[in-house]
């Protein structure tokens, strides 16, 4: 069951509610609601080619809310879930989704093959800087 556990002090307008634990039938059905969405978004965009300001991935977050000192270590800003009492949910656009879509759409790389794309980059730039440091120690 879900609740709202204090509005006075929320900071945050993608706080949604809060939940005991993680099975909660309704952080479920929320879950449910936004991956249906996200596969809609992305349907729509892949067809018509384009990704529109007004269609934006959003993600889930749970925050562990609890007791902040734990085995003699004390917790200041993310407390492990296995520590939490309860959890607060937040609804937030996912910026990182958002743009492995704009890139899949305008530029052709899957998130996959945009991986693979930097990891032979990497590889070309560590090729061309040891090669540079070779000719360097052949000049001394």
């Amino acid at each position: 069951m879900s609740y709202i556990k204090n509005f006075s002090n929320r900071t945050s307008f993608a706080y949604q509610f809060s939940v005991d634990n993680k099975q909660d039938d309704d952080l479920i059905v929320l879950q449910q609601r936004v991956q249906e969405r996200n596969a809609l978004v992305r349907k729509r965009c892949r067809e018509w080619n384009e990704l529109d300001s007004y269609y934006k991935l959003h993600k889930i977050t749970l925050m562990a809310r609890g007791p902040r000192l734990h085995e003699g270590r004390r917790y200041s800003t993310s407390l492990p879930h296995k520590y939490a009492v309860y959890f607060d949910v937040y609804l937030s656009e996912d910026k990182e989704a958002t743009e492995n879509l704009r890139r899949e759409i305008e530029e052709g790389y899957t998130p996959s093959m945009w991986r693979k794309k930097c990891e032979f980059e990497n590889k070309a730039r560590l090729i061309e800087f040891y090669a540079e440091q070779r000719l360097r120690e052949a000049a001394a």
